[in-house]
């Protein structure tokens, strides 16, 4: 069994944690690049309250705010280019998991040409980086723990990860109050990420007994609160709750990894037409992966949809209800995705496949997985 590391990340949890930022930021250097998404964190006051704390700390502060959805090369290199002009010692990266990553990337490729050199491929020895702390405004990515971050190289294509322990932020700032201006559609989509997390870490080759209790918890949040998600209530106890479970889904992707639902996921990144939030690209393939994988891992597959709905008949039964009820896709052709479009997603497959407990060739297990999704009989 390998040695089991949650996350070399220190965490700082907990409502108002994030007025600690600027001190804990100040230890770093003296100027911080603060990278984030292109409206949500402005729109909801989180960069002046960011500003505030970072400038009274001492630290000049440079916003790079041009973040997509799906974080591609040009932006990360341009990030990474701030870095070097303005002789940023610091990032910070806030917002999901898009704007962290790209922060994560930015943070060790800055010494590179372009952040392409290590999409997917071995990190070299030697490169500069500086520190990041993450600070995360949804619940549910968990990219404020995890060493890698996803990224769409825009010359080849293909969306995979920057993949080394230089990725690991230095120091994650968990606030629920700020995952509270999240909108309720995002919030849906971000509950149910966690949640695949756990479910994956739970069937997982490399599942462990101590992640098998991490994973069970995040199952059982998720569980607690998806009346709340259904129905938009909004309370601080959900929040907090979902911000934890986002939380140790992130420690379970840092120290278990993730199934072929989240490789097939990056894959689809390669069809251009068609930019779907990561969240509804797991959905669309999560009802026929769960086909396959419950001959190798149905105990525990049972276990999770029980407590996600007892009354449902089948755990597909009790999938199908919860993405539904989330207005997330139960198949790949609810987004648009094509017979046509496999042969890409499957030249763009990448990562380690041996953790999913699907036994076989992936490109055949993937194939006939693909092929479900598009023509669902549910």
């Amino acid at each position: 069994m390998q040695p089991l590391q949650l996350s070399p990340t220190k965490i700082i949890l907990g409502r108002g944690t994030i007025e600690q930022l600027g001190c804990r930021a100040s230890k770093y250097g003296s100027r911080a690049l603060l990278v984030c998404g292109r409206s949500f964190a402005r729109r909801s006051g989180i960069i002046s309250l960011i500003e505030r704390s970072v400038t009274s700390a001492g630290l000049d502060l440079v916003v790079f705010d041009q973040i997509s959805a799906n974080p591609n090369s040009s932006e990360v290199d341009q990030a990474a280019d701030l870095i070097r002009r303005r002789h940023c010692d610091v990032v910070i990266g806030l917002g999901g998991g898009s704007a962290m990553d790209a922060a994560k990337a930015a943070a060790v490729s800055f010494g590179l040409h372009s952040v392409c050199e290590v999409i997917g491929k071995a990190f070299p020895d030697g490169v500069a980086t500086v520190p990041v702390i993450a600070v995360p405004t949804t619940a549910g990515s968990g990219a404020e723990v995890t060493k890698g971050a996803i990224i769409k190289d825009q010359l080849s294509g293909i969306k995979a990860g920057v993949r080394d322990d230089r990725v690991y932020p230095k120091l994650a700032i968990v606030d629920p109050e700020l995952s509270q201006t999240m909108p309720l559609g995002l919030a849906r989509q971000t509950a149910f990420d966690a949640l695949t997390h756990a479910i994956e870490a739970l069937v997982a080759r490399r599942a462990t007994p101590v992640t098998d209790i991490i994973a069970k918890e995040v199952v059982l949040i998720f569980a607690r609160n998806r009346q709340a998600l259904i129905s938009g209530v909004r309370n601080s106890h959900s929040f907090d709750a979902m911000t934890l479970a986002g939380l140790l889904g992130g420690l379970l992707v840092s120290s278990v990894g993730t199934c072929l639902p989240h490789r097939i996921q990056q894959a689809m990144g390669a069809v251009s037409r068609i930019d779907a939030a990561h969240a509804s690209g797991l959905a669309a393939v999560y009802v026929a992966w769960l086909e396959l994988a419950q001959s190798q891992a149905g105990d525990r597959l049972a276990w999770v949809f029980q407590q996600i709905d007892g009354a449902a008949s089948s755990p597909k039964v009790a999938l199908v209800e919860c993405l539904r009820s989330l207005n997330l896709p139960i198949s790949a052709s609810e987004l648009g995705f094509e017979y046509s479009d496999i042969e890409t997603i499957l030249a763009s497959l990448l990562g380690d496949f041996s953790n999913d407990p699907i036994p076989g060739s992936p490109r055949t297990i993937v194939e006939n997985l693909l092929i479900a999704s598009l023509d669902p009989q549910t």
